[in-house]
């Protein structure tokens, strides 16, 4: 059990840095537009 919690511990950090990542990118990709 504790290696399963560790799992998913992990599965939503990386979650989380997956939505950080694609977010940054959306809004370099609006600047980029809005600059163009």
């Amino acid at each position: 059990a504790p290696l399963r919690r560790a799992d998913d511990a992990v599965l939503i950090d990386t979650t989380t840095l997956d939505a950080d990542a694609a977010f940054g990118l959306a809004m370099e990709t609006v600047r980029r537009v809005g600059a163009g």
